[in-house]
């Protein structure tokens, strides 16, 4: 389960918008990367040693940061794909994930232990189906940026400029005022850039490979900080390393720490994800970055972390839950909830429009998820039932279905003796399969997915089994899962099972998952199952 709960501190993290001027861009396409990849290896601050109040003076509580994780995401694609560039980037993933671990994921000898009853090796490794995990961290990647959750939502933004410009107070005026907002901002569904309240930060990039002139730079950091303030910018010199054209390999930053998060864009832009990545120099990868200009970043997040990212949260939280205590906290509040007249309508007919950010109802799941990302699990547990409560009064299923989600989640991380996180990602599950469309189909994969993985990891094998049998058969003949595409059996080791016992067997052991639409009965032999 320490596994697991790893992998939910790193997949839920701040999000924070990045935008930068084109002689920013410049500076850092040197080494062939983008800004974002220049701060992605980076992007865990540890030893924080910080706090922030969560919930009123009185009965709130005190909640400790010691490390913040952080994802950087590209203003201009701060969106949700298409759902066909989904399905179609998936299916790539699939292929490229088969090909690549067909040579080193030879099951035949677990196959065979299991269809003769043997017990598998305690030295078996975690991952079976490395491919699986891969699916399930692009789908995660994906399905990011929902109109009916903010968890994923940008909570800052960074603002790159070079320093050695004319005018950095300019320059950076120019680039936030000219920047387009991502489609949710303009529909007012997320919590928008243009609040005063929206947290910044500045840097200045210098590029240490070109003519440096130091008085320059020292009046445009004294001008920047005197217009944005001292602790909301922050100078990055970069570029110190192979400065010398021709110069020998040897200097530059370890290309292995920014290829691990250059992620592959989906077709027609979207996750956060650059659309289109610089070309490496001759000499390498980050050939111009040295060790100094990481510890250099390092620094300006940590900057940016303490001084600008949590006192903002910490504002924005205490402002959101004075507004739902108003509102929706204390006898009051639930005796109007309860005499309150119903939703017009008939209930079969579902409500799938999104609250805007600055509706009650939009703030308790924004409260939620920041509570989330800051660990206080038990006060955003509460707040999630209470926004469910809403969302179901209002027929929305999407919204309430994505509250029992993340109230699973949040009883992952903080468990509780007398709730069963596996009956949130049911009733979860059950929502969003009553939305039409295939973006439904890849929230249920989704959920289906994690909820398989707590099974796994609480040890509960059979019912990890189960859980994959449903969503892929349907309660209903309703297909959930959303891969269109069949896994490739060859490249496995997949052939025919006996019995539903050995084949439920594989699944547990995570040899073999029946996900997908296209299913092909000869994989059981040609047995029915009921």
């Amino acid at each position: 389960m320490k596994r697991m709960r790893t992998w939910l501190e790193e997949r839920f993290a701040h999000g924070t918008l990045v935008a930068s001027t084109p002689e920013a861009d410049d500076a850092v396409a040197k080494n062939g990367l983008a800004v974002v990849d220049l701060l992605r290896p980076l992007g865990h601050v540890s030893r924080l040693d910080a706090s922030i109040r969560i919930g009123d003076a009185v009965s709130g509580r005190v909640s400790r940061v010691q490390d913040v994780h952080l994802h950087f995401y590209e203003a201009h694609t701060i969106y949700q794909a298409e759902s066909k560039a989904i399905e179609e980037h998936l299916r790539t993933v699939l292929h490229s994930a088969s090909d690549k671990y067909a040579q080193e994921c030879s099951r035949d000898d677990l196959l065979q232990m299991i269809e003769s009853g043997q017990v598998l090796p305690a030295s078996m490794p975690e991952d079976l189906t490395p491919w699986l995990v891969d699916y399930r961290s692009e789908l995660q990647r994906a399905t990011a940026f929902g109109d009916h959750e903010a968890i994923d939502y940008p909570v800052a933004a960074l603002f790159f400029t070079s320093a050695n410009c004319e005018n950095p107070v300019t320059s950076l005026n120019a680039l936030q005022n000219l920047l387009v907002p991502p489609p949710l901002m303009r529909q007012e569904v997320m919590y928008p850039l243009k609040d005063p309240d929206f947290p910044r930060f500045y840097v200045l990039l210098q590029d240490m490979s070109e003519p440096v002139d130091n008085q320059r730079v020292a009046r445009n950091l004294a001008a920047a900080r005197s217009v944005f303030g001292g602790e909301r910018v922050a100078l990055l010199p970069i570029n110190t390393g192979n400065t010398a054209v021709g110069a020998v390999d040897g200097t530059g930053a370890p290309p292995g720490a920014f290829k691990i998060f250059m992620r592959t864009p989906l077709p027609g832009g979207g996750a956060g994800e650059m659309l289109s990545r610089p070309a490496p120099p001759a000499q390498g990868l980050a050939a111009f970055l040295s060790a100094d200009d990481l510890s250099s970043v390092a620094a300006t997040l940590r900057a940016f972390v303490l001084q600008v990212l949590l006192p903002g949260l910490a504002a924005r939280v205490a402002k959101l839950d004075a507004n739902v205590t108003a509102t929706r906290r204390g006898l009051r509040n639930r005796l109007t909830r309860f005499w309150k007249a119903p939703v017009v309508g008939s209930e079969d007919v579902l409500n799938d429009k999104p609250w805007p950010w600055h509706s009650i109802e939009s703030q308790l799941r924004q409260l939620a998820d920041l509570a989330f990302l800051l660990r206080a699990y038990d006060y955003a547990a509460a707040t999630y039932r209470l926004g469910a409560q809403d969302y179901q009064a209002a027929n929305n299923a999407r919204w309430y279905a994505g509250t029992q989600e993340m109230i699973a989640l949040a009883l992952i991380m903080a468990p509780c003796d007398d709730n069963d996180p596996l009956k949130y990602f049911a009733r979860a599950i059950e929502q969003y399969t009553k939305l039409p469309g295939a973006r439904a189909r890849l929230l249920t994969s989704r959920c289906t997915l994690v909820a398989g993985m707590y099974q796994q990891a609480a040890g509960r094998h059979m019912s990890c089994s189960h859980t994959f049998f449903r969503a892929h058969f349907g309660q209903a003949a309703g297909r959930h899962m959303s891969c269109s595409t069949p896994f490739p059996r060859a490249h496995f080791g997949v052939k025919a099972f006996k019995s539903v016992s050995q084949h439920r067997r594989a699944v547990a052991a995570g040899l073999h998952i029946p996900c997908g639409h296209v299913f092909v009965w000869a994989q059981f032999g040609g047995e029915h199952f009921e």
